[in-house]
């Protein structure tokens, strides 16, 4: 069964902090949506909103239009994974994954937990017990947990935070192609702005109990409504500029402004806005090698900013601004 989430107005406060603050939030059957922002922000509240593990001050729950805010979670035919896998330690891996399909007959119950097994690569751990098993192990076991009663909503909240960086990378791989075969609801909870660039169709921004952006991860990496919501996705400098009949001046370049008033405004810049070849003049300085590129604070006149570069630049430096790495904010 497929189905569309909606979250409308939801609230919650713990005294007189609202953790969410009036959210709406869509879910698209068959899309991963990811919810990116802070530690602290509201986003783990969000979810646990929507799963039903704490109620709603003010706000509703639909699945595909029918009211599910007041449901139990058990009622919801919701999947969790949680970043510390709460799997059962004293249930074998196979009676971890199966523990949810006792009114299957144990045929076809078995044969459900088999494959799911099997997709994930453990296939032969099933009679071992989750402590025998490596982090990102866990990790795949509590993911066919969450999908063996085929959800029409999946909720994971930082579910690769435990796991060091060449594992969580192998286990993201891992989760996302499960996921794609799924037509499920998908929400990821996470802080990491690389992980929901690379497993959502659609993003949201949180920071302050708010969403502040909604849509494509190339939309609001490039689009950003501002400057809060564009260094949540990464590096972002800001420079002044004067805008005049649709176009923001800056020292480096120009920037397209349309519908902006004219006057002083402020542009926003990726760090590879600034390219080398004809254009001004700038002087480098603090050029530093960062793995796959070299960082260095340009310099024309008075204003300075960062930039990466595919090559060390020499003391100066003539560069030209891409206006698709740059946006003039409201």
């Amino acid at each position: 069964m497929t189905a569309t989430i909606e979250v409308s107005g939801a609230t919650r406060a713990y005294g007189d902090k609202r953790a969410v603050d009036y959210v709406d939030l869509t879910l698209e059957a068959g899309r991963i949506t990811c919810l990116l922002g802070p530690s602290g922000c509201g986003k783990s509240t969000l979810l646990r909103l929507i799963a039903g593990l704490e109620p709603l001050d003010e706000g509703r729950v639909l699945a595909n239009g029918q009211d599910i805010t007041h449901l139990p979670p058990e009622q919801r035919d919701m999947g969790l994974v949680f970043q510390d896998y709460a799997l059962f330690p004293h249930l074998r891996v196979d009676d971890n994954v199966g523990f949810g399909l006792g009114s299957l007959p144990t045929v076809e119950r078995r044969a459900r937990v088999a494959d799911l097994l099997g997709r994930i690569r453990l296939g032969e751990r099933g009679r071992a017990f989750p402590g025998e098993l490596s982090g990102g192990e866990q990790q795949r076991v509590a993911l066919v947990r969450a999908l063996a009663r085929r959800p029409h909503t999946v909720l994971l909240d930082e579910p690769f935070s435990g796991l060091d960086s060449h594992l969580k990378s192998e286990v993201r791989e891992a989760t996302l192609a499960i996921l794609r075969e799924t037509d499920a609801a998908v929400l990821v909870v996470t802080h990491d702005a690389e992980e929901a660039m690379q497993m959502a169709d659609d993003l949201a921004l949180m920071i302050d109990g708010r969403i502040l952006q909604r849509g494509t991860p190339q939309a609001c990496y490039l689009d950003p409504v501002s400057l809060e919501a564009a260094r949540l996705l990464g590096e972002a400098q800001v420079i002044s500029a004067e805008v005049s009949a649709g176009v923001a001046q800056t020292v480096f370049g120009s920037v397209p402004a349309p519908g902006h008033p004219d006057g002083g405004a402020q542009v926003m810049l990726r760090p590879n806005a600034l390219v080398p070849g004809p254009g001004v003049e700038a002087d480098v300085s603090e050029a530093r090698f960062v793995g796959q590129a070299w960082r260095a604070t340009l310099t024309v006149g008075e204003v300075s900013t960062q930039a990466r570069l595919a090559h060390q630049p020499g003391s100066r430096l003539s560069v030209s601004l891409d206006p698709a790495a740059a946006r003039v904010l409201a």
